[in-house]
């Protein structure tokens, strides 16, 4: 049984070789060391939600810690005093929730930021620390697809059993600019297309063989081995950048140039 988180999906999208070596046979990530500026970052980000989950279960004077903060934090905290989404009248939130949801022999899970029920509907909201998105590009990211699908899908455990598609919504809350937040909402066409989706890829997942590597083709798309901590298993870890770096160059070009491009891999291993 494989639990499917956004991760899984997106995993499985890029590269199902890393799926595979990652989920299936379930070797080590080995992962460059991160950088100190990006520790920096992901701390921050992770106090911040500390702080914004004590406020909505009423565990903090959020003026004092502002006081007590500095930037970015304090910038951070000072625009989600004045925008945050408030609670629906007689609604309530919920925090920081886990939410698993049998499909098949698997199960989909989700961690959520923010549930506010009430209002007469469901509003997911998920902080942001980092550069802003469009709403484009967040209404075809798997985290949305997933939340969305999970929580309606869900909604049994939830005490929500009459709740519909068009009743839903959720809020992408960017800390550095909330004018720059995204809010989506959902309807039943799109829950149909999006369910259709989850159980499509979870079933072309099942199918693979779990003892046979092979089976789980490696990634067309060279530029995604750049970062990925799996690649020496693959053969591209010498050539990786160099491929990509031409892939780049080359991305409009046809036949016999882009056949050259491909012998210069070594072997799968």
């Amino acid at each position: 049984m494989l639990t499917f988180s956004r991760a899984k999906f997106e995993t499985f999208l890029a590269c199902q070789r890393r799926f595979y070596l990652r989920y299936m046979a379930q070797m080590a990530w080995p992962h460059p060391p991160t950088a100190v500026s990006q520790q920096t970052a992901m701390a921050l980000g992770e106090l911040f939600h500390q702080l914004a989950a004590q406020y909505y279960l009423g565990m903090i004077d959020e003026d004092q810690v502002l006081n007590e903060l500095d930037d970015p934090l304090k910038l951070w905290w000072g625009n989600f005093l004045r925008t945050a989404p408030t609670v629906p009248e007689g609604g309530r939130p919920l925090v920081e929730l886990t939410l698993t949801l049998p499909v098949g022999d698997h199960q989909l899970l989700g961690r959520f930021d923010l549930i506010l029920l009430g209002g007469g509907g469901v509003h997911i909201v998920d902080w942001k620390t980092g550069k802003p998105r469009t709403a484009a590009e967040l209404r075809h990211d798997w985290q949305t697809r997933l939340y969305l699908a999970l929580v309606l899908e869900g909604r049994q455990a939830l005490g929500l059993p009459d709740l519909v598609a068009e009743q839903m919504q959720i809020t992408y809350w960017y800390g550095r600019d909330p004018s720059k937040s995204v809010t989506i909402r959902y309807d039943e066409a799109w829950h149909e297309r999006n369910w259709g989706e989850l159980s499509r890829l979870i079933a072309e997942i099942d199918v693979l063989p779990e003892a046979n590597p092979e089976a789980w083709p490696l990634t067309a798309d060279l530029k995604t081995c750049q970062t990925c901590g799996y690649r020496n298993y693959c053969g591209r870890f010498e050539v990786a950048s160099v491929l990509a770096d031409m892939q780049a160059e080359r991305d409009d070009e046809q036949g016999e140039k882009w056949a050259d491009l491909l012998v210069m891999e070594p072997p799968e291993r």
